[in-house]
């Protein structure tokens, strides 16, 4: 992973941890650099 600002990273890291500890039922988390993972749950995701 590249950043520019690692303590800004490391916070918005957190805050996606809490998300999903939050809303877990909710809230699916993925990379959007992954092209399969993103067309795998817009094949799931139901509109």
């Amino acid at each position: 992973m590249m950043d520019t600002d690692r303590k800004l990273r490391f916070a918005n890291q957190q805050r996606l941890r809490e998300l999903k500890r939050d809303m877990a039922s909710g809230v699916t988390i993925f990379c959007s650099h992954d092209a399969k993972e993103l067309e795998a749950l817009q094949r799931t995701s139901t509109p």
